[in-house]
């Protein structure tokens, strides 16, 4: 019955998700997108806040709608990401991006589609509910800091377990990848300045270099992976950025690296922490040199509960045996971990949840990417999200 309902009302899923990327909105500052979630919202009679200031005194556009809060027990939420990317926009859709420099190249235009369709499905079943279900609509999904605003602000504190969507655009429609423990990484940021003393490149005996000193650290640090890292706990330490002289002339007094660092686990995080720094301490050390090494920790390691990942999955299933969605002949497969890194990663810390890929393109591994600026899906998997969405909150606030 879910599956049919959300079929019945694709058009009106497409509608919402063409909408929102034609109108796209960076991090916090998503005010026409949460309007548009809040108004929609209300529409269908759900009670509706307001969260996610980024700042005190600053506005707040999120949205946090409630379907029967006057129930009472741990609520179900669901959660769906607003914000865009900044950057352009290279394909030729119809209702591409209006904006220069803004476009939705990571599917957040859908999620909000998909989310919104949920909540028209599940007015409908809400005299089934035994508890509350939450709808979160969150800003500044990208910049890994939106999640931890509605923490912070205490919305999750009546959530009993939270499930979420991403649309993947190189799993082909019809399939959910999935996993039952840590799904994405934790990405934290590394800077690392070497001081040295700078002078003339012509007399480098009188300069202490801080540029080879750079060098040797880069090469250095992938001896954490490669040989102080069990080979089964996967990581990555990627350095993207040195900066050092201006002139092709001068030995800099400083050189500046800065890169980020990707693990699976707490404790492999904390270890990578400890031997990069003191890695580049001692190697700075050896040649004269200062190495002060910072590093700023994002969001955790994305793990799944077990229970509740296999249950999505098996409701998946089941919407894909049924005749509206059968043609698409999709099921549910365990997918391997992935480096990239999602703020929901913050929920899953707080309260029992799921978070899994929805086969949005069509299985090819050279398609457009996550963040690339021709990202395109399939809108077939619209109403299959949103009936997905709608399943497992109605299945667990029913019992």
């Amino acid at each position: 019955k879910l599956a049919s309902e959300a079929v019945e009302i694709q058009e009106e899923i497409i509608n919402l998700r063409r909408g929102f990327h034609e109108n796209p909105e960076l991090s916090f500052e998503v005010r026409e997108t949460g309007r548009t979630c809040a108004s929609y919202c209300q529409s269908l009679g759900l009670a509706v806040k307001r969260c996610c200031a980024e700042l005190p005194g600053k506005d707040k556009y999120g949205v946090i709608a409630t379907i029967r809060p006057d129930l009472e027990g741990k609520s179900i939420a669901l959660r769906a990401e607003m914000d865009a990317l900044p950057i352009q926009e290279q394909t030729e859709l119809s209702f591409c991006s209006r904006k220069q420099n803004i476009a939705h190249l990571c599917g957040h235009d859908a999620h909000c589609a998909m989310l919104l369709g949920a909540a028209r499905i599940l007015s409908n079943h809400k005299d089934a509910f035994k508890r509350p279900v939450q709808l979160i609509f969150q800003p500044s999904e990208e910049t890994l800091s939106g999640a931890k605003k509605v923490v912070d602000e205490g919305f999750l504190a009546n959530v009993g377990e939270i499930y979420g969507l991403h649309v993947h655009p190189r799993l082909k429609i019809g399939k959910l990848g999935w996993r039952s423990d840590a799904l994405m990484a934790s990405p934290d940021e590394l800077s690392i300045i070497i001081t040295g003393k700078g002078g003339h490149a012509a007399m480098p005996h009188l300069c202490v270099d801080p540029i080879p000193i750079a060098a040797e650290i880069i090469l250095s640090l992938q001896t954490l992976i490669s040989r102080k890292t069990d080979p089964l706990d996967s990581a990555v330490i990627s350095i993207c950025m040195l900066k050092a002289s201006d002139a092709v002339n001068v030995i800099p007094e400083k050189a500046e690296l800065q890169g980020t660092i990707r693990s699976f686990s707490a404790t492999v995080r904390d270890f990578l922490h400890r031997e990069i720094t003191n890695m580049a301490g001692f190697i700075a050390k050896a040649h004269g040199a200062v190495a002060k090494v910072d590093i700023i920790k994002g969001s955790p390691v994305l793990t799944n509960d077990s229970e509740r990942a296999k249950e999505l999955s098996e409701i998946f299933n089941a919407l894909c045996d049924t005749k509206v969605f059968k043609s698409l002949n999709g099921g549910a497969i365990q997918m391997a971990p992935i480096m990239g890194s999602e703020d929901f990663s913050y929920y899953l810390e707080q309260v029992k949840g799921a978070f899994a890929f929805l086969g949005a393109g069509d299985g090819r591994e050279d398609a457009p990417g996550f963040h690339s600026s021709s990202f395109m899906l399939d809108e077939r998997a619209l109403p299959l999200g949103s009936a997905l969405l709608a399943a497992v909150a109605l299945t667990r606030a029913s019992c």
